[in-house]
């Protein structure tokens, strides 16, 4: 099983603190090095994008803090997450889901989550997922704060990954904003796991990949293109995390930075 290793620092808050990633076991690696970041933007950026919900001037979905305590008995959301100048709004940006998950507001960061990450549609396989009991609250509460243990102390990621996987039912795309959440909150900031969608990391952003490396196959180099990684499951997300931690590596950014910045480049075409 391919999988990653935690180095635990003295103090969670350490902005130094690293995830200690082992490189997908294919081509990814190889490719990755091909194919710069540089390269495979056609530009150099000199600075990364900024994460949506941190961007001057955008529109930012509100959440509704009183349609979550009716549908979903869900209350209490901190004041440091209301949204200016909206009474009963709360505000789901990465700094107020990160100090939710720091504070053990669980429940309260993953709903902001949710509207961050534009899954209310999928709100229901939250907490309702297929071929599994419901996920009550408290039992949600308790599992996201096992996960968080595992990423500091205990084990890898990939224990962390497993444990929303088989307990709470949660499928690959959600679980990516979780655990990017949960490890920024335990001070994980260099390089923790990034979210991921379909509609532009896989589709867009991977698929391109995939195009480069055809093109310089064809063009007389004989390495494996890479394997898919959209067919569930932790090991399909670290192949994508081998490509965007080498990429971080090339520019001395974050993998957030990394991730932002490709989001965005391909969010507009």
């Amino acid at each position: 099983m391919v999988g990653f290793i935690f180095i635990v620092l003295n103090s969670k808050k350490d902005m130094d603190n690293k995830l200690n990633w082992v490189s997908d076991n294919d081509d990814t690696e190889y490719w990755a090095e091909k194919i710069t970041f540089k390269d495979f933007l056609g530009c150099d950026p000199k600075a990364p994008s900024s994460q949506y919900g941190e961007r001057e001037g955008e529109k930012v979905m509100g959440l509704n803090k009183e349609n979550w305590k009716n549908k979903r008995g869900i209350e209490n959301f901190p004041s440091f997450c209301d949204f200016p100048g909206r009474k009963g709004v709360s505000l789901p940006n990465p700094c107020n889901i990160i100090r939710c998950f720091d504070q053990d507001y669980y429940l309260q960061g993953m709903v902001l989550v949710i509207i961050w990450g534009n899954m209310r549609r999928k709100t229901n396989e939250v907490f309702n997922p297929k071929n599994k009991p419901r996920n009550e609250n408290e039992n949600i509460q308790n599992i996201l704060k096992e996960a968080k243990k595992k990423i500091v102390v205990d084990c890898p990621i990939d224990d962390a990954w497993y444990l929303l996987e088989k307990n709470l039912g949660w499928r690959n795309v959600f679980i990516s904003k979780v655990l990017h959440f949960l490890s920024r909150s335990a001070g994980f900031v260099n390089n923790p796991p990034v979210p991921i969608d379909n509609a532009i990391i896989f589709d867009r952003v991977w698929q391109n990949f995939i195009r480069r490396v055809e093109e310089k196959k064809k063009a007389g180099d004989k390495h494996d293109k890479p394997k898919s990684w959209n067919s569930g499951g932790i090991c399909g997300y670290l192949r994508y995390m081998t490509l965007i931690n080498i990429w971080a590596k090339q520019k001395n950014w974050s993998t957030t930075d990394i991730e932002t910045t490709l989001y965005q480049k391909f969010s507009e075409q």
